[in-house]
């Protein structure tokens, strides 16, 4: 098929998926997906819906559980755009399946925010204590914190911006130590063992 202007084929085969992409000036780009990877990114993304449907406690505001952990493995080991795609996956998947409310986008992106930044600062990089603590700090300050505080302004009725905020940076001030410390041990305990070797 072609995309404006350019030539786009799938072809699926026994060690997963390629994307052939015909550029204009006659270049192929070649994206491919092994088998063990789309499987492995499925499994993040089904822990991702368990952990934070049933290993959480969810609240009008927030939601406070363990769906980070398969959110940053796949940052580890795949990458941002995996992290990115897991991460809004589960927020999908966790919708669809288990509805509360009405559907918000605003709360997929910021999923998606997440991933890219754990996958920036965690992928194919050594274990980093600095590195940890960025990364989570922007996903709990900035990400949880001030941008899907934006988004709750939109859904929850006569509720000012900064009185969601500081009920949530409260939260988060707890959740940032011991996101960054679950974090980091799973990281040094991938990088130290050399287990789970998936990319």
């Amino acid at each position: 098929m072609r995309i404006c202007g350019t030539a786009v084929a799938f072809r699926c085969h026994i060690q997963g998926i390629s994307l052939h992409v015909a550029e204009p000036f006659g270049e192929e780009i070649i994206l491919k997906i092994s088998t063990r990877k789309l499987v492995t990114l499925a499994l993040f993304v089904a822990l991702g819906v368990i952990f934070a449907r049933f290993l959480s406690f969810q609240t009008p505001i927030l939601r406070i559980g363990l769906a980070f952990i398969p959110l940053s493995l796949a940052g580890i080991y795949y990458g941002p755009i995996s992290g990115a795609v897991v991460a809004a996956l589960v927020d999908i998947f966790g919708f669809v399946l288990f509805p509360s409310g009405a559907y918000f986008p605003g709360f997929t992106v910021s999923a998606a925010l997440s991933g890219i930044v754990l996958g920036l600062l965690l992928y194919k990089k050594s274990p980093s204590l600095w590195r940890v603590i960025w990364a989570n700090a922007i996903t709990c300050f900035i990400i949880s914190g001030f941008l899907s505080t934006y988004w709750l302004t939109f859904i929850i009725p006569g509720q000012t911006y900064f009185i969601l905020l500081a009920t949530r940076m409260i939260t988060q001030l707890i959740l940032f130590p011991v996101q960054f410390v679950v974090t980091f041990a799973i990281w040094k305990a991938i990088d130290k063992q050399h287990i789970f070797r998936l990319a």
